[in-house]
């Protein structure tokens, strides 16, 4: 690193700002975790937020033995590697040049540490030494740190690996009935003659309902057929 002025720093000001500088680095670690979980895993609902989750369609036999459609909604969570570095090692080397050395009346220790007592600080003020270099440079000094860092993948948190205990309590499995109702826009669709147009997908969980047949939809609210799929609409 170039720089264009070099002033004597006490050693506990120049291990305290590197050392910072690895927390400061360890905590946003843990912020980009935290809103991993967050933009990824949940979803503003009606009532507040909710876990997203991703649903699967495929076929398989039934209790009957015969070919049937079933869903699985599985949270996302559960899809996806949650990213939480940690650092595991982190080695500074430099070269420091003394150029004051003050010693600090010590503190009159308590009777219980009498060894204490016998301990002088004293505070230490100096430069990085600058690398040799075979042509220095006329108006600038340089100098420098080195630094190793070594991340691991830490295990998760409690919290979070409780978060995928219930996700995985929340992965629903059941055989995929045909016909979906809307209970916002009072719509029944079909999904055997599923258009584009119905826009299943975009159905929020808390209003959408399933049935086996059409007039199962009819008789538990007054859907209306869908337009699109069904045909018939009355609106």
């Amino acid at each position: 690193m170039t720089v264009a002025a070099v002033e004597a720093l006490e050693l506990s000001q120049l291990l305290g700002s590197l050392l910072a500088s690895v927390v400061e680095a360890q905590a946003a670690s843990a912020r980009a975790t935290v809103d991993f979980v967050e933009s990824v895993g949940f979803e503003p609902g009606t009532d507040g937020e909710r876990m997203r989750t991703v649903r699967l369609r495929y076929r398989k036999k039934d209790e009957n033995s015969i070919p049937a459609d079933f869903e699985v909604e599985v949270p996302l969570l559960a899809l996806v590697n949650v990213p939480s570095l940690a650092v595991k090692q982190a080695r500074l080397t430099f070269s420091y040049q003394v150029v004051r050395a003050t010693a600090v009346e010590a503190q009159p220790a308590p009777a219980a540490l009498p060894l204490a007592t016998r301990l002088a600080p004293a505070t230490l003020t100096g430069f990085l030494r600058p690398p040799p270099s075979p042509t220095p440079a006329p108006s600038r000094s340089t100098t420098s740190v080195d630094l190793d860092v070594t991340l691991e993948q830490q295990e998760l948190p409690i919290g979070v690996e409780r978060l995928f205990d219930l996700a995985e309590l929340g992965m629903l499995e059941g055989e995929l009935k045909r016909y979906v109702g809307n209970t916002n826009t009072l719509e029944v669709h079909d999904r055997a003659d599923e258009n584009p147009n119905c826009q299943l997908p975009e159905i929020k969980p808390e209003h959408r309902r399933v049935y086996a047949t059409l007039e199962q939809a009819k008789a538990d609210r007054p859907h209306d057929n869908c337009h699109w799929c069904l045909g018939s609409s009355t609106r």
